[in-house]
C-alpha cells in the first residue's frame, strides 16, 4: 500500500468518525473542514486524493428515520451542496474521474458526489439542488430493481426510472453507473 493510499484511507476514516460522533448541527461543517484540512491541504503540500461524498436517500422529514445514517433530509443535503458551491469546490463526473486516474490533474478543491441504490429521491430532490448549485454527481443504480426491469416492481423505496435517468444524464448534471445488477437481495442456501 502506497503512502498516498494510506493518506486517503486515514482521511476517509477521519471524515467518517466526525460524521458519526458529532451532533447533526455540526456534522456538515466539521466534516467539510476535515476534508479541507486533512485531505486537500496537507502540510507537506501532497495532494492525497479526491474525497468522495456518498449518499443514499433524501427525505423531507427525518421522523421515522432516527438512527439511520443512510438517510438525510433534503434541507441537510441542500446545506451541504450550498457549502461546497460557496467554498468553490469542483465536482467530477465519471469521465473526469477516469481522466484523473489516468494522470490528468484536477484542482485541489475537487470532490466526487455519489449516490447508491438509485432511489427516486435523487431525481426529485438531489438533481434540482445539484443543478441549482452547478454541481455534478454520479448515481449508482441497482439495475434489477429499476422500474420496468425483472425485479422493478419490488416494494420499498421507489427507484428512478430509465426516463428520469435519461433526463438527468442529458442535463450534464448526473452520470449513471451500475451499483450492481441485484446485489442487495440474496438467495437462501443451506449449509
Amino acid at each position: 500500500m502506497t503512502k498516498l493510499h494510506k493518506l486517503m484511507i486515514f482521511s476517509a476514516l477521519l471524515v467518517i468518525l466526525v460524521l458519526l460522533l458529532l451532533p447533526d448541527a455540526k456534522r456538515v461543517e466539521t466534516a467539510s473542514r476535515v476534508i479541507v484540512e486533512e485531505t486537500i491541504s496537507r502540510p507537506d503540500n501532497i495532494y492525497a486524493g479526491i474525497p468522495i461524498l456518498m449518499y443514499h436517500h433524501l427525505v423531507e422529514d427525518l421522523s421515522g428515520y432516527e438512527g439511520n445514517e443512510m438517510v438525510i433530509s433534503v434541507d441537510q443535503f441542500r446545506e451541504q451542496m450550498r457549502f461546497l458551491a460557496q467554498e468553490g469546490f469542483m465536482t467530477l463526473n465519471a469521465r473526469q474521474i477516469l481522466d484523473y486516474l489516468n494522470g490528468k490533474a484536477v484542482p485541489e478543491n475537487t470532490v466526487v458526489i455519489t449516490f447508491d441504490d438509485g432511489y427516486e429521491s435523487k431525481y426529485t430532490y438531489a438533481y434540482p439542488i445539484l443543478k441549482e448549485y452547478g454541481l455534478t454527481a454520479i448515481i449508482h443504480i441497482i439495475v434489477a430493481v429499476t422500474p420496468g426491469e425483472i425485479g422493478g416492481e419490488r416494494r420499498g423505496i421507489p427507484k428512478i426510472s430509465w426516463d428520469q435517468m435519461d433526463r438527468m444524464v442529458g442535463s450534464g448534471v448526473i452520470d449513471i453507473q451500475s451499483h450492481a445488477f441485484d446485489s442487495h437481495y440474496y438467495a437462501k442456501v443451506n449449509a
